[in-house]
Parts: structure tokens; sequence; C-alpha cells
């Protein structure tokens, strides 16, 4: 009788673990955001720089991938794209590719704090998050 109450014990904990772990939410808001003008203060020599909007249709659509993905890495850094305006005009060409998104959403990696690739839209960026996952 005791294993049956126990047993039932362990069935309904594992429930409401499971009901409570489903309704958790990832959100941008959990993650480390930074201003785009403080990016030359990362300390981490590998990282990456997500660039979104709130209002971006496919930013959404891969918002699920790119936040599981982020949750993966301590190196992970959003920028939101509508709090921080980005100018290209007059930048010198080694800033250019560095700082400069050209939509979004924009995936940049950088390697010993050097931009190693940009990824622009939502299937470039999930194509990658899935073979990186």
């Amino acid at each position: 009788m005791k294993r049956i109450k126990l047993l039932l014990l362990l069935i309904v904990a594992l429930s409401i673990n499971t009901d409570i772990s489903s309704k958790i939410r990832l959100d941008y808001a959990t993650f480390k955001h930074i201003n785009i003008v403080d990016i030359n203060s990362i300390e981490a020599n590998n990282y990456y720089l997500y660039f979104y909007t709130d209002q971006c249709f496919y930013c959404a659509s891969i918002k699920n991938e790119i936040l599981k993905f982020a949750s993966h890495n301590n190196n992970f850094f959003f920028v939101n794209v509508a709090t921080n305006f980005i100018s290209c005009n007059g930048m010198d060409d080694n800033k250019l590719d560095t700082y400069c998104i050209y939509g979004t959403p924009t995936l940049k990696y950088f390697a010993n704090r050097r931009l190693d690739f940009t990824l622009i839209g939502a299937s470039k960026i999930r194509d990658y998050l899935f073979s990186n996952s």
C-alpha cells in the first residue's frame, strides 16, 4: 500500500513539475541587452550580437529558436534596434561591417574580438541555429 501511495505521489509531483515548466516562456527581457555604443566594452573574446525589433515579423518567426540558443550561450547579447539607432553614413569601412546592419533580424558572431560572420534574415539565422544546436 505504501508503494502505491509513493507511486501516486511521484506521478502527481512529475505532472505538476511538467505543467509548470511548460508554462515558463523565454522572452527578450530575460537576456543580456547591450547598447550599440557599448559593443567595444564587451569583455568576452567570442560572442554573438543579435539585432532585432519587437515589431519585426521575421524576428518574431525565429524568436523561440534564438532565445533557446541564447540560453545555452553565455556570451550572447541582444541589441534592440528600435532603441539603438545605427547610422552608417560616413562610417569608415573598418567599422561599417562591425556596427551596421541592413535589416532585422541580424546575427553577428565575433571570434577573438573580430567580426567572423554576419547572417541577415530569419531563414539564414534559423539554418545556423539548427546546425549549431
